[in-house]
């Protein structure tokens, strides 16, 4: 912050030196505006708020989109005993053709494991209009 008192203090001597005369009511508007920067300079910064709670919003939406989605897609992020593809994982044979996925792989195995059975998301889908639909609807 040391560098807008020393801009501040620059333009102050460059008017001064420049402009005609100040009269006093031309000193007051700028010492508004002086004094407003120079606390402006000195303020302290905090920590923001915390990252925005959807409640859970995202994940019951993914998993409803994994649910609507096709059983192939649906495979690949699940292995054989029920545990989640890694991306880092030999059984992800997508890796290497979609690198843009790498982002959204932690989103998508989460929500392939909310789909399965006994899942509390999965509950409310089964008790929901989507129970009936598969992948070829």
């Amino acid at each position: 912050m040391q560098i807008t008192r020393v801009i501040l203090y620059f333009l102050a001597f460059y008017n001064a030196r420049s402009a005609a005369p100040w009269n006093a009511k031309t000193n007051v508007a700028v010492g508004h505006a002086a004094c407003a920067i120079l606390q402006l300079a000195d303020i302290k910064l905090t920590q923001g708020p915390a990252p925005l709670d959807d409640g859970g919003a995202l994940d019951t939406l993914l998993a409803l989109n994994m649910f609507l989605s096709s059983n192939e897609w649906k495979a690949k992020f699940i292995k054989e005993k029920g545990e989640e593809v890694a991306w880092t994982d030999k059984e992800n044979t997508d890796k290497a053709a979609n690198k843009h996925w790498e982002e959204s792989w932690p989103l998508w195995t989460k929500a392939r494991q909310n789909v399965k059975q006994g899942q509390p998301i999965a509950q409310t889908i089964d008790k929901s209009l989507f129970k009936g639909l598969d992948d070829t609807a």
